[in-house]
């Protein structure tokens, strides 16, 4: 591709996806971090998992800015931001795969889903030639 504002139809909605999930990932973290310590005292759970709740509030929100920025580099073509974001689909696809050997079929959609999108970002050669 000559001008990487003409990336693939496909790698814009994987990218707005990401934003999406980056704009889900804010809302619950920070839904964790506020209810966290009302949860401990709601439901008088020890303070230590109020503070896991927390911790995993801001797990959440980083994960979110880190899905915004792999966002961001696919819409702009950034080789670095399909690596990234295709590995992270394979650990996707692995638990995907672990729960439907674990006995949860409904996670079948989701494997199907996220191969073909490892498939589409690491394997076509036609993207991989977009992104350089």
């Amino acid at each position: 591709m000559e001008n990487k504002n003409d990336m693939p139809a496909g790698i814009k909605v994987i990218s707005v996806l990401s934003y999406l999930g980056a704009v889900f990932l804010a809302i619950m973290g920070l839904a964790l971090i506020l209810g966290g310590g009302f949860l401990t005292s709601l439901f008088e759970i020890p303070a230590m998992f109020g503070g896991a709740i927390i911790a995993f509030g801001i797990l959440m929100i980083a994960s979110g800015v880190l899905s915004f920025f792999i966002g961001r580099g696919l819409w702009k073509g950034q080789n670095w931001a399909r690596i990234t974001a295709g590995v992270f689909t394979i650990i996707g696809f692995l638990f995907a795969l672990l729960g439907i050997i674990g006995g949860n079929y409904s996670s079948l959609v989701t494997l199907i889903i996220e191969g073909l999108i490892v498939w589409y970002l690491l394997m076509n050669k036609g993207i991989k030639e977009a992104f350089m």
